[in-house]
């Protein structure tokens, strides 16, 4: 069994922009790689990049936030969920206001 709280996970920088930190929930299970939860301030932003390894899932616990995803334009409101396939190229594009995420990175 493993157990974590937002109460007693480690704030971790985030690769795509060292700014953000995160709080990585759980990692290394045989199927996905890690679930974090990290708070984003208005303007954030992450640059382009893509995991070839496994699908990016981003669900939107409260706030409002636009990721670019291919040529396409993501916004993600409260309840709203994203899944970023194994290799697609997706950024951060803006935060619109303060925003929780919730993510999780499988591997396939």
């Amino acid at each position: 069994m493993r157990t974590n709280s937002l109460g007693s996970a480690p704030f971790t920088e985030v690769r795509h922009n060292p700014k953000i930190k995160k709080q990585v929930l759980l990692q290394d299970l045989s199927c996905v790689k890690h679930i974090s939860h990290t708070t984003l301030k208005p303007g954030d932003t992450a640059f382009v990049h893509s995991h070839e390894g496994g699908y990016e899932i981003f669900y939107c616990v409260r706030g409002r936030i636009a990721f670019k995803v291919g040529e396409k334009e993501v916004t993600l409101k409260e309840g709203g969920i994203l899944a970023v396939e194994p290799g697609e190229p997706h950024a951060i594009a803006d935060v619109f206001e303060e925003t929780e995420l919730v993510y999780l990175l499988s591997l396939i």
